[in-house]
């Protein structure tokens, strides 16, 4: 599993170009934004913002993490943050919200932080129709929900 995840980390394996320009240059970018001088200096803020800026959602749900607010402010200055129901996105925290049912938002980006702490993110990839999972562990899974996508998961350090 671990060498699969560094593997696919590294874009071998991943014959979806969407997947292996999300993996390479998204999730896993070596290059910095200048942005980055505004965030704290966490790689979490910069994965978050990394993805906010990718998928450019026009509302955003922050659930127990409202401290990355200001990732998602740096990524998408115009994006409203807003109630869960409303979302294009939404970012949760599995430890702080272990209850927090991604299940009924199948529709919507998310980023989850300690998704192994969340029964619902198994829930959640088991009802998304289309769309891809990039999952790293423990630590962070992200999904794009993007109905031009078929549906795939990935197991990726990043």
């Amino acid at each position: 599993m671990a060498f699969s995840r560094w593997r696919h980390g590294h874009g071998f394996g991943i014959h979806s170009p969407f997947a292996y320009r999300f993996v390479t240059e998204v999730l896993r970018q070596e290059y910095g934004y200048y942005a980055y001088l505004r965030l704290p200096g966490n790689e979490r803020f910069r994965t978050i913002f990394r993805v906010v800026l990718a998928l450019r959602p026009a509302n955003v749900a922050l659930v127990r993490c409202d401290e990355y607010r200001r990732a998602v402010r740096e990524a998408v200055p115009h994006a409203r943050i807003c109630k869960p129901s409303d979302a294009d996105m939404i970012i949760v925290d599995g430890a702080a919200e272990p209850g927090f049912d991604l299940g009924l938002y199948p529709g919507a980006h998310t980023i989850v932080l300690n998704y192994k702490h969340m029964p619902s993110w198994q829930q959640y990839k088991d009802n998304l129709a289309a769309g891809m999972t990039f999952a790293n562990g423990g630590s962070m899974a992200v999904s794009a929900a993007l109905q031009h996508l078929p549906r795939q998961d990935f197991d990726v350090k990043f």
